[in-house]
């Protein structure tokens, strides 16, 4: 049998132990599962695969997938590149590349120099994702509670945390930790502790805040978190450091991170992820089309709230080397410990892909040691200059149009420095206008202790000064309020 696709044909080994490419063994996956779906047994449906003269058509784009590849190829992408005691090359790496539109794959690897007879397809095996969970499980689960803000302000120093837990675990800053961080800064410049003490305003206790993280990964399509609470803390995901930074009992494949973060692009709606379309005879008779199941996760509002910070990465933050020239690129960078596996998931208005480089877990030599992991050279870094060379020459001849913005959005630019500068004059102005009241109350007690009438008229002297001391607040505050008005409205977008 053959896979149909446009402008593409992959020929299926004979031998069915024999895999030789990251596709096939995909499609065959996914196939034999929608043909047990419709009442086949294993061995009717490896029959029917194999020597049924099956017509799949795929969803892969040759010229996509040929551009993937080629990368892949190209070891100057991967620094530090070795063959290891076992003959496979180190560091590994996979990516996936959705049509976020409608969830069909439109390439995909599963590892660097993969040949032959192999088991393991790492598009589709979990990893550490780092913090390319935030944006899924903390910051939208903020934006999309209208609790939070992308101006909301936490401080990314160390401590100071709300949950007896996290003061225990006490995590480090990743940023400079002297000062306040928004929302969209904090996510832009991956703060640890920005991220921590967003994730614990999602709820009134520390298992609400877990629970809240937990249904977010779940609808974005997150299989492989572990919502245990019976399990150790190694096996098991309902922790801060799991959810937040991304230390998972298993963690997250580049196929599910690509259909996650193609929920935000696509206005909030997650659409599973689809290798083929349909399955034929060899005569054209139908036997499974594929109808990929899709939900809402949030608003288009919230998504694009979000996408709107997840560009900053590239701008303000960490992402700058995922630039692909005039094409909006929204998305966000990933660093486990040690910098042992890194990450890029990004989107376009066209496209979604996912990537992360990093050696492979649990390898020995051939006394049965074990193998030490290698922290990847350049860090993220490395990871979206290899997502930008796959996805530029994809967008070479693709409109350059933004990000549809939804009607009920309005952005406003704040002058940052004439509000500092007007905030401190008010402030000066507050404090003066205190020393005068109290001036002021100080000569009114000493002339009625001089006139004896104290204890007579304090009752009434005290109701005319406190009536005298709010209409001097509110004048002052009202006058706060109406500059920072002001301030805010001066341009909108």
């Amino acid at each position: 049998a053959c896979l149909d696709a446009a402008n593409i044909k992959i020929e299926i080994p004979k031998n069915i132990q024999t895999i030789v490419s990251s596709v096939e063994d995909y499609v065959y996956d996914e196939v034999i599962n929608a043909l047990k779906d419709q009442g086949y047994t294993q061995e009717e449906a490896n029959n029917l695969y194999y020597n049924g003269g099956l017509q799949i058509q795929t969803t892969i784009d040759s010229s996509m997938q040929a551009e993937l590849e080629a990368q892949y190829n190209n070891s100057s992408n991967f620094p530090s590149t070795i063959t290891d005691a076992n003959g496979v090359t180190q560091p590994q790496s996979a990516m996936v590349i959705i049509d976020y539109h409608n969830g069909q794959i439109k390439s995909l690897i599963g590892g660097r120099n993969v040949k032959g007879k192999r088991t393991l397809n790492r598009a589709t095996s979990p990893v550490q994702p780092g913090s390319t969970i935030k944006p899924l499980s903390i910051y939208t689960a903020a934006i999309d509670t209208l609790e939070m803000t992308q101006s909301t302000v936490f401080s990314d120093a160390r401590g100071g945390y709300k949950f007896k837990e996290n003061r225990k675990w006490n995590p480090s800053t990743t940023t400079a930790g002297a000062g306040n961080m928004s929302l969209r800064l904090g996510l832009a410049k991956s703060s640890n502790t920005v991220a921590v003490k967003t994730a614990e305003n999602l709820g009134e206790s520390y298992q609400d805040c877990i629970d809240v993280m937990m249904d977010y990964l779940k609808n974005f399509g997150i299989t492989t978190v572990v919502d245990s609470k019976t399990n150790s803390s190694n096996t098991t995901d309902r922790s801060f450091p799991s959810l937040v930074l991304g230390g998972m009992a298993y963690g997250i494949s580049p196929l599910e991170m690509s259909a996650a973060y193609g929920a935000l692009a696509n206005g909030g709606v997650y659409i599973e992820p689809t290798v083929f379309t349909t399955v034929s005879t060899y005569n054209g008779e139908l036997i499974v089309k594929s109808t990929p199941q899709e939900h809402r996760v949030v608003d288009e509002e919230v998504a694009y709230v979000m996408t709107d910070m997840l560009k900053a990465v590239l701008t303000e933050g960490t992402g700058s080397d995922a630039s692909i020239g005039k094409m909006p690129v929204a998305g966000k960078t990933g660093t486990t410990n040690n910098k042992y596996c890194v990450w890029f998931v990004g989107y376009t208005p066209y496209y979604v892909g996912a990537t992360y480089i990093g050696d492979d877990v649990g390898r020995k030599d051939s006394n049965g040691n074990k193998i030490d992991l290698r922290p990847v050279e350049g860090s993220s870094s490395t990871t979206a200059k290899l997502w930008a060379n796959v996805m530029k020459p994809i967008h070479e001849n693709l409109e350059v149009v933004d990000f549809e913005k939804p009607s009920g959005i309005n952005f406003y630019k704040i002058n940052l420095t004439d509000l500092m500068v007007q905030m401190q004059h008010l402030l000066k102005v507050h404090h003066q206008l205190e020393q005068v009241l109290t001036v002021f109350l100080l000569q009114v007690i000493q002339e009625l202790l001089k006139m004896n009438r104290l204890m007579i008229m304090l009752e009434m002297e005290i109701i005319l000064l406190t009536t005298i001391l709010i209409i001097i607040m509110v004048i002052t505050l009202t006058t706060i309020i109406t500059i920072i008005i002001k301030l805010l409205v001066e341009t909108q977008v």
